[in-house]
């Protein structure tokens, strides 16, 4: 793929052509707000249940809030998906 012009037409190309999952060699990742805030409160070191209740959802839409995360990051828990959120800085502490 070549792109010319700014970096934003490169970003929406990636997006375009891969709908936000791990794109352009995973250089990029593009959570749902949703997701974001999962994964920032999950940073904080609470629980499902503690997130679920923030968030006024339920414990199974929090695990699939997860699951989406570390399908899009490319990890398999929740320490390495809290440390690629912090490296793409998708999220702080």
């Amino acid at each position: 793929m070549r792109f010319r012009g700014g970096s934003l037409l490169f970003l929406q190309a990636c997006i375009d052509e891969n709908c936000g999952r791990n794109f352009c060699s995973g250089s990029i990742t593009m959570l749902s707000n949703r997701e974001t805030e999962v994964l920032q409160l999950i940073a904080k070191g609470i629980t499902n249940t503690e997130a679920a209740q923030v968030l006024r959802l339920s414990k199974a839409t929090i695990r699939t809030h997860l699951e989406h995360i570390y399908e899009k990051l490319d990890v398999t828990n929740r320490v390495e998906a809290v440390t690629e959120g912090l490296r793409q800085g998708l999220i702080t502490l």
